[in-house]
């Protein structure tokens, strides 16, 4: 049985600023590499638009990757064509696009795949004052989690078909 001190009780100021620094550089860290699948899904797009490339590069683009980035991760040719997707549905729209990089890309990739684009700009929108909460207080991941199954739920087509 351990008794607390008034130095231990006072140790927990700094564990909390500790916590607070790690979910900050967590944060910036999502923030940067949803920016990064951005630019790389526009760099495809624009590429493939112009038919410099075709879609057969992609893959080959993949494969470079792995071989002269040897540990990298996420740069499969599927998430490639998922960063360009991700860019071609979105790119029309700043608010919305500088929004969704407060989203880990695994929520994007969640929210792209069960949404129409213009109910992920209506929710966007409409729901500025969650993402400043968010950045605000950083809640965890099991809130974040229930706040998008309640738009899923909400914005979840009637039959698979509407998809």
């Amino acid at each position: 049985m351990s008794m607390k001190t008034p130095a231990a009780e006072s140790f927990g100021e700094i564990t909390k600023l500790i916590e607070a620094a790690r979910q900050k550089a967590f944060q910036a860290v999502n923030t940067v590499l949803i920016d990064l699948y951005w630019h790389v899904g526009k760099i495809i797009s624009h590429k493939v638009k112009s038919a410099e490339w075709g879609d057969g590069i992609v893959a080959q683009l993949a494969a470079h990757i792995v071989q002269t980035q040897p540990g990298l991760r996420g740069f499969t040719r599927r998430n490639l064509f998922r960063m360009r997707q991700f860019y071609e549905t979105y790119q029309g729209d700043e608010k919305v696009s500088a929004l969704l990089t407060q989203l880990s890309w695994t929520n994007n990739l969640i929210i792209l795949s069960q949404s129409k684009r213009q109910e992920v700009v209506e929710y966007c929108t409409f729901s500025l004052e969650l993402i400043a909460e968010y950045q605000a207080q950083l809640p965890d991941k099991k809130l974040l989690r229930e706040k998008l199954h309640e738009f899923y739920l909400q914005n979840a087509p009637e039959e698979e078909g509407e998809l």
